[in-house]
């Protein structure tokens, strides 16, 4: 191959690692027109559409690449009832002055919030230049649907804001002219105009004349000539979350305190009807209902749920509008579809609840893990099941793949962090021993890769602890003395396992000759290189053949430790980067790898004292070691940008030329944040996303 070509290669795989839901699913639709066309939106996961025949949910976001990864927070949905083949989405995890505190480099679009749209079921996407702020991610990403497409007339979509106000797109089937509507307020700055509801019984002049919008800090509103006049509804809750209205045009409306600082009351469930509106609240004691759906063939049934950061939040359904409720939640059978789901896990901070309005009997709620549904709604008692397959929406933060044993061990946001043997079936049971909130650090021994450890902490970094493992991560044993803070990062010794050195956030490196029995303060080395809770960057490593050799990445400056981690000293200078990762390679003594994004891929043979940009990588967002041809020159994995190219490359001569292993379809554009090579299985790699699980891309086997 030339050395300055890159070739594109056709014969690789791309898979989500099967862990099984873990992430917030935020909303659920259901196609009115159209039976199991069925989509759920989630909080930093992207969106998903039901395969009804496999019972298997498909992301539709795998097209977007890092500059569009902001897309993968879904605040919204809409669905066109003419037409099955539309769908609009308000895209957006972040509002754009919030992005810097969540993301540690610039590579993002000046305007990274967007209401998309698809003209084939999500397989595809198009921009409509609304551009203003979404949060999908942040406060209130339990509501309603703010933007809704009239029932009647698919020219005409109408989109609530954050803090810009209330949009209106004419002629929409053709073109993208989005005008304001004046006469509603924008309501508290970041929560905004949260829910938009279609009344299908006001068509006049070839469109619906009656919407309403429902706006945190303000109530609801009412139009009754197309969003040319508003008025608000006399005694609506300030902070209503969703709406549902039935076939007589009798509005439900949930509301709560939408996480917000406000001495608001009016919490709870309403009905308005006729000009009047009715507190109909199953249970007052609650301080946030969200989920309210209406069964289209009977005007007098509605469910809805009570969201609470905790879990089998109830669920109440009524058969007369809200005059009496029954809580169906107090004798339920839940079946989880994935062994590790602890029991508790049922109905767990409830963000949304939907009769099927083709099969009125079953209902779907949406929860912190999951996607639940119950055939029967009227059966005593009530038999709930999760419906995972091909949901993957956890939060990584790091991930290793031991020579031996595991395929790979990870690191996760909020559910610890689990074992695989086989990459298609969900984990039995997550890490455990101690069971922590969240995995950050984690390593092995490389002469014995039975031996591993990890780092973590509970509650987002408030209190930090970790553990090791004999038996290849099977079972976990606490260290028996943790006196630091928060910590993040972890390199393990090649050869002694019982010595590790661990970055607490904002702290000098800490380090254990016995297994965390005993920790000794480190000398030298810089503060603070791990500097928030919310951090990708891995900025420590162990040489992977010298005894007592670690390395330390930290603002452009290169630190190396010769014993063990206890003093360390500055050996050279690079670029400084916020967001980089040092390794160093398997089977060769004093080779250290570091990625610096833009500035590139950089390379040293003698132990970090200089370091070498390799020709040909333009970016190197992330990169990976993996098993190589043979055994002392490793496959090298890179995603970024090679010869002007972007996407995810191998390179089998330790960086000299490149093969782009991924295409178009498969850019795993939602924040990539770990990326490893398969030590077991020549020419596969893993790439660990805040939000969308673990991709894993593999050659095919001849005849594959």
């Amino acid at each position: 191959m030339n050395m300055n070509q890159t070739i594109m290669s056709d014969n690789y795989n791309w898979n989500s690692l099967r862990i099984g839901g873990g992430g917030y699913a935020t909303g659920i639709i259901i196609h009115p027109k159209e039976e199991d066309l069925i989509y759920v939106r989630t909080d930093v996961g992207g969106l998903y559409r039901l395969h009804k025949e496999e019972e298997r949910w498909i992301q539709l976001m795998d097209s977007f690449g890092l500059t569009e990864r902001n897309f993968y927070g879904i605040d919204s949905v809409a669905l066109d009832a003419q037409n099955s083949d539309v769908i609009y989405v308000a895209a957006g995890k972040y509002c754009k002055d919030e992005i810097m505190q969540y993301i540690e480099t610039d590579d993002i679009e000046e305007d990274p919030c967007d209401v998309l749209r698809s003209r084939d079921r999500g397989m595809t996407w198009e921009r409509t230049n609304l551009n203003k702020d979404f949060r999908g991610n942040l406060v209130v990403r339990w509501n309603g649907e703010c933007i809704a497409v009239d029932p009647s007339n698919s020219d005409y979509v109408v989109c609530g804001t954050r803090s810009d106000g209330l949009y209106i797109m004419e002629q929409a089937t053709s073109n993208d002219n989005w005008r304001q509507l004046t006469g509603v307020p924008n309501g508290m700055k970041g929560y905004g105009i949260r829910s938009v509801m279609f009344d299908p019984n006001s068509v006049a002049n070839g469109r619906c004349q009656r919407f309403f919008v429902g706006i945190c800090g303000e109530g609801v509103y009412e139009t009754l000539d197309g969003g040319e006049t508003f008025k608000v509804i006399p005694n609506t809750p300030l902070m209503p979350n969703r709406m549902s209205m039935n076939s007589e045009g009798v509005l439900f409306i949930s509301a709560g305190y939408c996480g917000a600082k406000t001495t608001d009351v009016t919490r709870g469930v309403y009905r308005y009807d006729s000009g009047m509106t009715t507190n109909i609240t199953p249970d007052p004691v609650y301080e946030e209902y969200t989920g309210i759906s209406v069964d289209p063939t009977n005007p007098d049934r509605v469910v809805c749920s009570v969201r609470f950061n905790g879990f089998w939040n109830p669920i109440y359904i009524t058969l007369n509008r809200g005059d009496s409720w029954e809580l169906v939640t107090n004798q339920s059978i839940a079946h989880a579809d994935v062994p590790w789901f602890p029991s508790c896990y049922f109905s767990a901070a409830t963000s949304s609840v939907l009769i099927n309005p083709h099969n009125p009997s079953q209902v779907y709620f949406t929860d912190w893990y999951a996607i639940w549904r119950t055939d029967d709604i009227s059966q005593q008692p009530r038999h709930w099941k999760s419906y995972t397959q091909g949901y993957e929406s956890m939060v990584s933060f790091t991930m290793i793949c031991p020579p031996i044993g595991a395929a790979i061990i990870t690191g996760i946001a909020d559910n610890d962090g689990m074992r695989h043997t086989n990459l298609q079936e969900s984990p039995l049971k997550k890490h455990g021993g101690p069971a922590m909130q969240e995995t950050t650090g984690i390593d092995f021994c490389e002469s014995n890769p039975n031996f591993i450890a990890r780092v973590g902490s509970w509650e987002w970094g408030k209190t930090g602890g970790g553990g090791y493992s004999t038996d290849n991560g099977v079972s976990w044993k606490a260290f028996e003395n943790w006196p630091f803070g928060a910590n993040g990062k972890l390199a393990m010794n090649p050869v002694n396992e019982n010595n590790f050195v661990v970055l607490p956030i904002g702290d000098t490196p800490k380090v254990t000759f016995d297994a965390g029995v005993t920790w000794q303060e480190s000398v030298g080395a810089p503060k603070g290189s791990v500097e928030k809770f919310w951090s990708n960057n891995h900025c420590v490593a162990s040489d992977r053949v010298v005894n007592n050799v670690y390395y330390i990445y930290h603002r452009g400056e290169v630190y190396r430790s010769t014993d063990g981690g206890i003093n360390w000293m500055k050996v050279s200078e690079l670029p400084l980067e916020t967001f980089s990762n040092i390794k160093a390679m398997p089977n060769n003594k004093g080779h250290v790898w570091v990625n610096l994004n833009h500035y590139g891929l950089y390379t040293s043979c003698d132990f970090g004292d200089t370091f070498t940009r390799l020709n040909h990588v333009d970016q190197a967002y992330l990169f990976a070691f993996g098993k190589g041809l043979s055994e002392d020159i490793p496959a090298v994995y890179v995603y970024g940008r090679v010869d002007g190219v972007e996407g995810i490359f191998r390179s089998d001569d330790k960086g000299t030329t490149w093969i782009r292993i991924n295409d178009d379809a498969n850019r795993v554009g939602n924040d990539p944040n770990c990326m490893e090579g398969d030590r077991q299985v020549y020419g596969r790699v893993y790439i660990g996303t805040n939000g969308r699980g673990y991709y894993y891309g593999e050659k095919e086997t001849c005849g594959g």
